[in-house]
């Protein structure tokens, strides 16, 4: 029976993860250096760069916890090397919670690729008013194989308020480590 040294220091609990990876062949250093610095998942690409006008928002709409608000999104660009294009419109409303501090953002928009392909993103994350880590649940865009990381890919994206009407969105391409090694 052959047991990793990471599952060995990191499940065993109760008595000594060291002792007991030492009684299954497992060396202190590898079990040390394992536990300390574990790999990292993924590798993020950047995609793109949004800057997005807003619209005056609503009033707050209650709701169960908290409050909607519709925030309307009046234009924009996006540059980077997926992608240039301009928003021609959308909706960002956010979920605040009761106290707040957190909102879960959805994200609606719509534009044009520099190219002239059409295309609509449905957003959705969470954070507080000046930023928030969401994931672009889908992209519909046509122009076949350009677009292939932003129809397929696991996109994560940082939105940031620069100001009351303005907002700057990072896109970034989640794809698994080549370092990553099983345990």
């Amino acid at each position: 029976m052959h047991f990793s040294a990471h599952f060995l220091a990191t499940s065993l609990g109760g008595f000594s993860s060291l002792a007991a990876a030492s009684a299954f062949g497992a060396s202190t250093h590898d079990i040390t250096a394992r536990a300390s610095t574990p790999a990292v998942p993924f590798e993020l690409s950047y995609l793109f760069t949004a800057h997005l006008g807003l619209g005056a928002p609503s009033k707050p709409i209650a709701i169960t916890g908290g409050v909607l608000i519709d925030e309307p999104i009046a234009n924009g660009t996006i540059s980077g090397p997926a992608i240039n294009a301009t928003i021609k419109a959308g909706i960002a409303y956010p979920q605040v919670l009761q106290n707040g501090t957190v909102q879960i953002a959805q994200i609606l928009a719509y534009g044009t690729a520099d190219d002239g392909v059409p295309f609509t993103i449905t957003e959705t994350g969470i954070g507080n008013q000046q930023a928030q880590v969401t994931r672009i649940l889908k992209t519909r865009i046509g122009g076949g194989d350009k677009y292939k990381a932003l129809q397929d890919g696991y996109i994560l994206a940082s939105v940031n308020h620069t100001s009351e009407s303005e907002v700057l969105v990072h896109g970034y391409l989640v794809t698994p480590s080549s370092t990553t090694s099983k345990c």
